[in-house]
């Protein structure tokens, strides 16, 4: 991955998630979430920084955080609530959106499983046994 697909990716985001804030009656916990991910960012820059990461790593790391709540737009506004519990599991719905919307076309086909399974499990208490290293390391960063 490259800085200028983490670009589109930021690109997509707040076009995404701007039309649910238009859309809203109640802004602020749109708003909220998109200040969340702002800061889950901030905070991947400074661990992937800390750890090494350069250039593909660096930017496939920021890809996974930028897009770890991607499901909680949906399931704010046809829910009410971002509550999992009472809906439906935002990891496994933004997993579903970026590959509904081919989000990571272009990127080589083990990142773009890396990235979606890090969105789908960001939120599990366990993650599995078998999981690869990579994709491990991904989600728990």
């Amino acid at each position: 991955m490259k800085n200028k697909d983490y670009e589109r990716l930021e690109a997509f985001f707040k076009e995404h998630t701007e039309k649910f804030v238009e859309r809203a009656e109640e802004k602020a916990p749109f708003e909220n979430k998109i200040r969340h991910t702002s800061n889950v960012c901030e905070n991947m820059r400074t661990i992937a920084g800390e750890l090494g990461y350069q250039d593909n790593g660096f930017y496939k790391a920021m890809a996974a955080a930028l897009l770890h709540d991607i499901g909680r737009f949906r399931q704010y506004e046809k829910y009410g609530t971002f509550s999992d519990a009472d809906s439906e599991n935002h990891g496994g719905a933004g997993a579903a959106l970026i590959r509904k919307m081919n989000l990571l076309s272009g990127l080589d086909q083990s990142e773009q499983q890396q990235i979606v399974h890090a969105v789908a499990m960001h939120n599990s208490f366990r993650l599995p046994a078998d999981l690869d290293k990579e994709t491990r390391e991904l989600t728990n960063m």
